[in-house]
């Protein structure tokens, strides 16, 4: 496409039949690189050349640059990354020129690849919402993906799933791990690595604590925590996929107040107070890490080491923690709802499938309870 920066202005400028334009109609200068092809399609359009003439490569740009301004950079990359795996399958045509066939080629190489029914179906989902962009935005009249059908999961995936738990612990188990990793931190003669093992050491009992994310726990600062109301404020995120950068949480149930048990708040007190020992303290310091966050294989090192050497069964992932969490709420009766908003999951629904096992269990304890009020009468 003929669009073009201004190496000294870094402006943008549209080329189109001879013609060089540096403002649109309304007067305005192209700041963007999306003013200007958005420009120069009206140009197409005014000309009778309609966006149908676009061809799909071109599209994808446009399409990259509509989600660059409107997702956290994760979402971006992923986005570029699910692009790349299908676009060599896809003929670079003109969009009102494609039919369901063109895209045979794709879905054999979908269907024999080794990823899961899952991934698969992520992938032609990405597939599917670049022309449906096409559509909402450049005119395109049929959308050829719309017939392309889900792939379904293979009868192993299903049996798989169906079958499918995790590992949690009880309170008793986690303090036990909890202590051994500050007995660490007391043993060492290091101060980087006594460090390590402190901020480890909290990690694991706010994920615990709070049931929270691997990147929302290194996302928590010290003006997130306040002492006074025991309340931890949830509302962004750091990880490596970002160079550890701060970035806003995916869904606004994401986003949430949560009050630390009277335990942890004791704890994190503690851990804030070492924390101001640092040089060049703030409130802007990580909860864990001080300075920077703490790096996920750093803190899985330190974890399996922990549980190995003391034996500590069953052994945990790092996002095990927060299901234990959960599992220990709803086991002691907290309503579902509740447990819902405090992992900030999106929908009711979504916690019900994850602890499907476990409100099963209650239920079977309810079912029992019914049967004790009819003992003395039968």
């Amino acid at each position: 496409m003929s669009v073009h920066q201004d190496k000294t202005s870094r402006r943008w400028y549209v080329k189109y039949q001879n013609r060089t334009y540096r403002k649109d109609f309304d007067n305005k200068k192209f700041e963007t690189k999306t003013h200007a092809r958005n420009f120069e399609l009206i140009l197409k359009v005014k000309a009778d050349k309609l966006e149908h003439d676009l061809l799909y490569f071109d599209m994808l740009e446009l399409y990259l640059d509509h989600k660059k301004q409107r997702v956290i950079p994760s979402s971006y990359s992923e986005t570029i990354r699910m692009l790349n795996i299908f676009k060599p399958y896809i003929p670079n045509k003109r969009l009102s020129q494609y039919n369901p066939k063109d895209f045979i080629k794709f879905e054999d190489y979908l269907i024999s690849s080794d990823y899961s029914s899952k991934y698969k179906n992520a992938i032609l989902s990405y597939l599917k919402n670049t022309f449906l962009f096409a559509e909402r935005y450049y005119g395109l009249k049929l959308n050829p993906t719309r017939f392309i059908e889900r792939i379904k999961p293979t009868h192993q995936e299903t049996q798989k799933k169906l079958e499918k738990r995790f590992n949690t612990w009880k309170a008793e188990t986690f303090l036990k791990f909890y202590t051994f990793m500050n007995k660490e931190a007391e043993l060492c003669t290091d101060t980087g690595e006594m460090h390590r093992w402190r901020c480890s050491a909290i990690f694991y009992l706010l994920s615990f604590d709070l049931g929270t994310r691997l990147s929302e726990t290194n996302g928590l600062q010290i003006v997130d925590y306040n002492p006074d109301t025991l309340i931890i404020n949830i509302h962004q995120q750091c990880d490596d996929k970002d160079n550890y950068k701060l970035t806003q949480l995916k869904t606004p149930n994401s986003i949430r107040l949560i009050y630390l048990s009277k335990f942890a708040a004791a704890e994190l007190n503690k851990h804030i107070e070492y924390l101001k020992s640092l040089s060049g303290f703030s409130d802007q310091c990580f909860l864990v890490g001080g300075h920077k966050p703490m790096s996920p294989q750093t803190l899985k090192r330190k974890k399996d080491y922990i549980i190995k050497r003391h034996n500590i069964v069953p052994s945990l992932t790092i996002h095990e923690f927060r299901h234990s969490h959960a599992t220990n709420l709803i086991d002691a009766g907290a309503e579902l709802t509740a447990v819902s908003r405090r992992l900030g999951h999106s929908s009711i629904a979504i916690t019900e499938r994850i602890y499907m096992h476990v409100l099963e269990k209650k239920r079977l304890e309810i079912a029992q309870i019914n049967d004790k009020i009819y003992e003395n009468i039968v």
